[in-house]
């Protein structure tokens, strides 16, 4: 149903330009910073970066880094057309299936967020992910120190 597919730096900043909303929601300060002045996209090294592309359309972005041997930090930016639609549910479906067959140490998947970030907890509760913790006062986002919740998913 999904082809997933490897995606530049370049394509990842133009499918952010092109759904500020989604830029805005899902980017830290300094990447916004980055995309609007440098027009770039640039994740640390370690992070790989896969494009969820349905009918020929770039319909997501999935970024993941190593958290450790058996688990990935991952980053879902789902195009802000299609929030509300349950589509992200077929995609993780997909990409939970795509995982174990590309990386198949990995057990688990986390999610990462700053407790502000509200549509986070609303959407991983939905598709399966479970509430590990949090870290209090962890990060900065939007100029405040905010807690970090983490979630996870077995893969």
């Amino acid at each position: 149903m999904f082809e997933i597919k490897d995606v530049t730096h370049d394509v990842a900043a133009k499918f952010f330009k092109n759904d500020p909303k989604l830029a805005y929601l899902g980017c830290a300060d300094d990447v916004l910073v980055e995309l609007y002045h440098s027009e770039s996209y640039s994740p640390n090294e370690l992070s790989q970066l896969k494009g969820i592309y349905y009918d020929n359309r770039l319909i997501m972005l999935f970024k993941y880094e190593p958290f450790s041997q058996v688990a990935y930090n991952c980053h879902f930016y789902l195009s802000s057309s299609l929030h509300g639609t349950g589509i992200f549910n077929e995609v993780v479906k997909e990409l939970k299936a795509w995982m174990k067959k590309e990386h198949p140490q990995i057990t688990k998947i986390l999610v990462m967020s700053p407790s502000s970030c509200i549509h986070v907890p609303a959407v991983v509760g939905k598709y399966g992910f479970i509430k590990e913790g949090h870290l209090t006062n962890a990060m900065i986002w939007r100029q405040q120190l905010v807690d970090l919740l983490i979630y996870s998913l077995e893969i």
